[in-house]
C-alpha cells in the first residue's frame, strides 16, 4: 500500500489515504442508476398517494350522498307516516345501515292528547326502505325516568343497526 513517491526520495505517506479514495469512488454510471431509481421510486411514490386520495374522496361523496338520501327519505316519512291528526312524528336521527342495505330512522312518536298535552310517547326504529318497524317502545309520559332509559336502550339498538356490516 505505501509506494515510493515520484521524486524518487522515499514513500508517499498519503498513497493510503488515495488507495481509500480510489476503492470508495462510486462510478458515474451507478450515481446515474441510484438517481434513476430513486426518480422512479418517488414517481410511483406520488401515483399510488394520488389513487388511493382519489378512491377516498370517491367513497366519502357516496357516503354523503347515502346520507342525504337517507336524511330525505326520513323527513319524508314524518310528514306522510300513517297517523291520526293527534299524532306527531319527531326524528330522531337518521343514517344508513351497510348490514341491511337501507336507510334505517329512529323516531319519537307523541300522541297529543284532548288537553293539548303529550299522552303518550313511542319510540320508533324504522327501516325506511322496507317499511318495517324494528323497534316499537311505547313510554308514559308520567315516567321521566323509565323514559331516559327506554330512549337510551332505543338509541343504542340503533347504532347497533347503523354500525353492523
Amino acid at each position: 500500500m505505501l509506494e515510493e513517491n515520484s521524486s524518487g526520495t522515499g514513500l508517499d505517506i498519503c498513497s493510503p489515504l488515495k488507495y481509500r479514495l480510489r476503492r470508495n469512488t462510486v462510478s458515474k454510471n451507478s450515481r446515474v442508476v441510484a438517481i434513476s431509481m430513486l426518480a422512479v421510486g418517488l414517481f410511483v411514490g406520488f401515483g399510488a398517494d394520488e389513487i388511493y386520495r382519489r378512491v377516498i374522496e370517491r367513497q366519502s361523496k357516496g357516503a354523503y350522498n347515502r346520507i342525504m338520501y337517507c336524511n330525505a327519505l326520513g323527513a319524508k316519512y314524518a310528514k306522510t307516516a300513517p297517523s291520526a291528526p293527534s299524532i306527531l312524528y319527531s326524528v330522531v336521527q337518521v343514517n344508513y345501515s351497510r348490514s341491511r342495505n337501507s336507510c334505517i330512522a329512529q323516531y319519537i312518536v307523541t300522541d297529543i292528547g284532548d288537553n293539548g298535552k303529550p299522552d303518550l310517547r313511542t319510540l320508533l326504529i324504522i327501516d325506511l326502505k322496507t317499511q318495517e318497524t324494528l323497534s316499537h317502545v311505547p313510554c308514559d309520559t308520567d315516567k321521566d325516568q323509565y323514559c331516559a332509559a327506554v330512549m337510551k336502550e332505543s338509541e343504542q339498538k340503533f347504532s347497533k343497526l347503523v354500525a353492523s356490516r
